[in-house]
């Protein structure tokens, strides 16, 4: 086996992992957008969670008035991870940045499940 074709090996061997997430991110992101767009998000979750970013861009505690007045989602529970939602609202404020957030996350994640099946059952049934 030459050098070349052992360097291009590893490429070969993620390329089905790469295209999965892409396409993944690229169809869940038209689907937000095209749901934003027409104004047909069907999530009362989006709203809290959007309440819950902007308070913790604030860094403020994030009081959600869509559930009762002064309602405190850290009376609720704690998710350490949401935490990260602050600084995405700081840069782009609109429930629209959460749902692409989501989106890129989900889509992120068929990586470890395409690699486990690509070395399974071969790179690109996997």
């Amino acid at each position: 086996m030459s050098l070349l074709s052992r360097a291009c090996r590893p490429a070969a061997d993620v390329l089905p992992a790469v295209v999965a997430v892409a396409v993944g991110a690229l169809l869940m992101c038209t689907y937000s957008v095209g749901q934003w767009v027409s104004m047909q998000v069907p999530s009362w979750d989006l709203a809290i969670f959007s309440e819950l970013a902007k308070a913790y861009a604030h860094l403020e505690a994030p009081v959600v008035p869509i559930k009762g007045e002064g309602y405190n989602l850290l009376g609720d529970h704690f998710h350490p991870v949401l935490v990260l939602l602050g600084p995405v609202w700081a840069l782009w404020p609109s429930p629209l940045a959460l749902l692409i957030v989501q989106d890129l996350l989900l889509a992120v994640s068929a990586w470890p499940v395409t690699r486990l099946a690509a070395r399974t059952v071969g790179p690109w049934a996997g």
